[in-house]
Parts: structure tokens; sequence; C-alpha cells
């Protein structure tokens, strides 16, 4: 099975329709770089599908009016929040989580990873131009988030082929 049929995570999510602004409940199937959504489980026709090649993710800060919603955006790369912008709601944190994590790997893991929320290869160049220091910047900043949160917060990306086989 090759990266791009592989599921990498599956699960129910809420996802915000468009014209009404209303929660549905959908199936949600993450193969490579794509995100699918089912009406059910096991449909075979998708709902539809979110492209996440060059996106971003952003999980929202909670919400005490609304404990209930932990949510997750998907917005294409350099947009501000717009009408493409797909929200995402988990019933826990932990799911949110688990799924923003998920999501961001299938983004970054094809261009060689990435880094605080950023493709690796250009967060080295800017630390390397900006800093001028033979250890980039990223790397005490990346020591720096282990010892304040511990290893249970993802914030170094793996490569992609260690996700898969790891």
């Amino acid at each position: 099975m090759n990266d791009v049929t592989k599921v990498i995570k599956s699960g129910w999510l809420k996802k915000q329709s468009g014209l009404v602004r209303s929660w549905q409940d959908r199936w949600f199937v993450l193969k490579g770089q794509s995100l699918y959504y089912y009406a059910r489980e096991n449909e075979a026709k998708q709902h539809g599908v979110v492209p996440l090649s060059g996106c971003t993710v952003e999980e929202i800060a909670f919400n005490r009016d609304e404990p209930d919603r932990w949510l997750v955006e998907i917005s294409p790369a350099g947009s501000a929040k717009s009408s493409e912008t797909v929200q995402l709601c988990a019933n826990t944190e932990a799911l949110r989580t688990e799924w923003a994590s998920a999501l961001r790997r299938a983004i970054y893991g094809l261009i060689g990873g990435g880094v605080f929320g950023g493709p690796l290869l250009d967060v080295m160049r800017y630390d390397m131009a900006h800093y001028h220091c033979s250890v980039p910047h990223i790397i005490k900043q990346c020591v720096e988030l282990i010892l304040e949160h511990g290893k249970e917060v993802e914030g170094i990306f793996r490569l992609w082929r260690e996700i898969l086989t790891g």
C-alpha cells in the first residue's frame, strides 16, 4: 500500500457546514495529503475532500461558552481566515490534539518535515540567515519547548517515513 492510499487516521468529528454554519457529524479519513469526509462510517461515496498540501493547521483556544467544542482550523497557505478555511470540532481536547498532530504530519511529511508550523527547510534557512550561528536558533527553541512541556507535546515532527514505519 503506498503513502497516498494508506489510512493515517480516521474517526468522527464535527464539520462546520458552509451556508448555514451549523455543525454536522462526519466520518473523516486522512490519507496522504487529503482529508476525506463521509456522512457515515462505512459509506463508499465521499461527501467531500479537503486537500491539505500547503495548508496550515491551528488548534483554536478553548472557549468557556462552548465547553464541548475543541476546534481545529485548516487554512490554505498564505490565507487569512476565509471561506476556504475548514473548521473541525472534536469532543475532547485529547482528540483535537491527535487530529491536529496527524494533519500537520500529513502536510509536512512529504516536504521533509515541519517545525513550529512551518516547513523545516524554510525555518532552518531563516534561522541560519538571521541568527548567524553554527547551531540554528530553532535547536534552542526545541530544547526549551521540551524542557517546558515534556515529550507529550507535538513540536518537532518526524520525517514521514519514520511515522509510517515507526
